[in-house]
């Protein structure tokens, strides 16, 4: 992928998550400020991430490309 398609997937992607947050937005209790509502966001983000760590589980070849990304994020201190 080139900067521009990367940007565009980084895009597409945020906006589907922000897109299921706001659906659920009146399920949630009036009570919640900053500290939950991050809490809550995160927690998506890592079920999206444990949910893809699960599919990789029949696909060993993804489990290697996630170690190398894993590497790739310390390295160049992402």
């Amino acid at each position: 992928m080139n900067k521009a398609e990367q940007a565009t997937f980084i895009d597409v992607y945020i906006n589907s998550v922000k897109s299921f947050l706001i659906e659920k937005i009146q399920k949630l209790p009036d009570n919640w400020d900053g500290f939950e509502l991050r809490h809550w966001i995160a927690q998506k983000f890592d079920e999206e991430n444990l949910l893809s760590k699960r599919n990789s589980k029949w696909q060993p070849s993804k489990q290697k490309r996630r170690k190398e990304c894993e590497n790739d994020i310390i390295i160049n201190n992402l």
